[in-house]
């Protein structure tokens, strides 16, 4: 019978830092150029943010940094965010971006639940999660989003706590000599929220009226 002809092979070469002096070169193989110039591009990427070249060496700790930088957010929800990856993501975070599976989230979930975490908590974990893997597939580092395979935690509804009038009223009197009195006496008789009340300024206000 006729020999086999070989199947043609596009390669990919890219030099990398080198953990001594020099560099060394790590290659792909693929069946079609078009495969090979989105690896290179892929790797391109990664060796620009600071990741290793080959996508399964990359942990979720270290892609979530990558993550956290690029973030277009309020300060308040940056700091929450950094938080979160800093102290919640546990066994998930030493994790390959591309070995973690929905069973490896909910396990991480349920072990905060067991801490005594909130439900509130437990799904801004899952949340960051989530955003961190669609980045990631987007990137092409991995091929799906396993925290969008898991249920989100319930959040109960607790009834919000109010002061009464005459608590209101015995809190501003013991405040009369504080520095915030001016910000105690608005959040209390308006209600605003912080964000609303440290956004206001000399021309919201009108009389007896504050505008928002």
């Amino acid at each position: 019978s006729a020999a086999r002809r070989p199947l043609p092979v596009s390669g990919v070469s890219v030099p990398i830092p080198a953990a001594g002096p020099g560099r060394r070169r790590q290659e792909w193989q693929y069946r079609t150029a078009e495969a090979a110039r989105r690896q290179l591009e892929a790797v391109q990427r990664r060796l620009a943010r600071g990741l290793p070249a080959e996508e399964g060496r990359v942990t979720v700790a270290e892609y979530a940094q990558d993550w956290l930088a690029q973030l277009q957010v309020k300060p308040s929800t940056a700091s929450m965010y950094r938080s979160i990856v800093t102290h919640q993501l546990g066994h998930v975070g030493a994790m390959r971006l591309s070995r973690v599976a929905p069973p490896d989230i909910r396990a991480l979930l349920a072990e905060r639940e067991r801490e005594g975490y909130s439900g509130r908590t437990r799904r801004a974990v899952l949340d960051v999660l989530r955003m961190i893997f669609r980045m990631a597939e987007g990137d092409q580092l991995v091929s799906g989003n396993p925290a969008q395979l898991v249920n989100a935690p319930r959040i109960d509804a607790k009834e919000p706590v109010h002061l009464t009038a005459e608590q209101a009223r015995r809190f501003l009197d013991a405040a009369t000599d504080d520095a915030l009195y001016s910000l105690y006496a608005v959040a209390l008789g308006t209600g605003l929220r912080r964000g609303e009340l440290l956004a206001l300024t000399w021309r919201d206000v009108d009389g007896n009226r504050v505008h928002v």
